[in-house]
């Protein structure tokens, strides 16, 4: 049997100095933006440092566990980019080479002469269409195996690949703004004579690429999924459910950016992005990895009874305050009775959904649950050793579907 690779001293050094640095890198961001005094950027550094020391961690440990390994090595260096890019306009906005976002005069009069800061804002102009691709795009593209789902993938793949690597070719040589519009951000790497127009133009092609990414990791997810079985089917589900979990959240934080704590749920959403890379760990190395079904169901059952008993919540206030208000001119009745009659409901409610979501979601647990209950009763009738042995064989077998099995009977004497 041919062993296990394993992380010489040397690697593990490297990779705990990549972590240390992946710590190091918001903190230098949350100081530089704190100290210019834009509280927005700061609380945006601090949520986007718990998803980059997420996946830099998670990344970390695959690559300890299973050196080598492309997904491991797609999360630790792209949230290492992803970090740097937040701290680099951090550092620009404290240098005065970025101006400030909340400033519109200061902005129109924005003069910049920083070297070090221009150099920190092209850092994280160029590095940031990277950084998103091998964060997400690429890691679903590539999930779970690391190689792309087959010789035809390779076009678009590198494709994508080339525009965003042109993309910075042409952000970094081009002026940054046009000398009509009033602003004056030289950038350093600038080549003479170049006209601003193909700036825009480089732009454009590393937003477009990356769009056509996200598009090539959803179609790459939905043809493994639909031609996987066994443990590779588990793996993708697990991605498929914490990407769901981030899909949902995006969408409730867009549909509340009228309410009065609407940058507090967009930073929920952002930060709920965490459970990816979380999920890919366990799908990699596979740790539980067979429980990602009973999680689903428990999650999609507590969300619909949640939503039920809150609209029978809702409505019971509405009805006992219809009947009870004019005879007793209050409302701390009615509240009272809807939160009994809730309390009431919740346990049979919660079985009922849970039962039928189960059915849907988790089949297979619902299946070795009858399997078990029918072997019981079975064997309450039977008393013939060789007849319970080649039952409980097949049971097991069909409940929990093991690469192995044996039986073990102690002979009387």
């Amino acid at each position: 049997m041919k062993a296990a690779p394993t992380t010489s001293w040397p690697r593990r050094v490297v990779l705990l100095g990549a972590l240390t640095l992946a710590a190091a890198i918001p903190v230098v961001g949350h100081v530089a933006a704190a100290m210019r005094g834009v509280n927005s950027l700061v609380a945006f550094i601090d949520v986007a440092a718990i998803l980059g020391l997420t996946a830099a961690t998670v990344g970390l440990v695959i690559l300890w566990r299973r050196p080598g390994n492309v997904i491991g090595a797609c999360l630790l260096v792209g949230a290492l980019l992803l970090m740097s890019v937040f701290t680099s306009f951090a550092i620009a906005l404290l240098r005065g080479s970025l101006p400030d976002p909340a400033d519109a005069a200061a902005s129109a009069t924005f003069d910049a002469s920083d070297t070090a800061g221009l150099v920190a804002l092209w850092w994280g102009s160029v590095v940031a269409n990277p950084a998103i691709f091998l964060l997400f795009p690429a890691v679903g593209i590539l999930f779970p195996n690391g190689h792309l789902p087959g010789p035809r993938w390779r076009l678009p793949f590198f494709g994508i690949v080339a525009m965003i690597v042109v993309s910075g070719v042409i952000q970094t040589i081009t002026p940054w703004a046009s000398p009509s519009s009033g602003l004056h951000e030289p950038n350093p790497f600038a080549v003479s004579g170049v006209p601003y127009e193909l700036h825009n133009l480089g732009v454009a092609l590393g937003q477009f690429a990356l769009l056509l990414a996200f598009g090539l990791a959803v179609v790459a997810v939905t043809v493994r999924f639909r031609g996987s079985r066994g443990v590779e089917r588990a793996q993708l589900k697990w991605l498929v459910a914490s990407v769901a979990v981030m899909a949902v959240a995006f969408v409730i934080s867009d549909a509340t950016d009228s309410w009065a704590a609407a940058d507090l749920l967009d930073q929920i959403a952002f930060l709920l992005g965490s459970i990816i890379p979380i999920a890919i760990g366990v799908a990699i190395l596979r740790y539980r990895l067979f429980d990602i079904d009973r999680i689903v169901s428990r999650t999609i059952g507590y969300a619909v009874v949640t939503g039920l008993l809150l609209a029978a919540y809702l409505t019971a206030i509405l009805v006992f305050q219809t009947v009870i208000k004019p005879i007793t001119g209050e409302n701390a009745l009615a509240v009272a009775a809807s939160t009994l009659m809730v309390a009431a409901l919740f346990q049979p409610v919660r079985r009922r959904v849970q039962g039928v979501v189960d059915r849907r979601f988790d089949r297979a647990r619902v299946d070795a649950d009858r399997t078990s209950v029918a072997f019981r009763e079975r064997l309450r009738n039977e008393v013939d050793i060789e007849t319970v042995s080649t039952d409980l064989r097949a049971t097991v077998q069909s409940s929990i579907h093991p690469s192995a099995l044996g039986l073990w009977l102690r002979e009387s004497g």
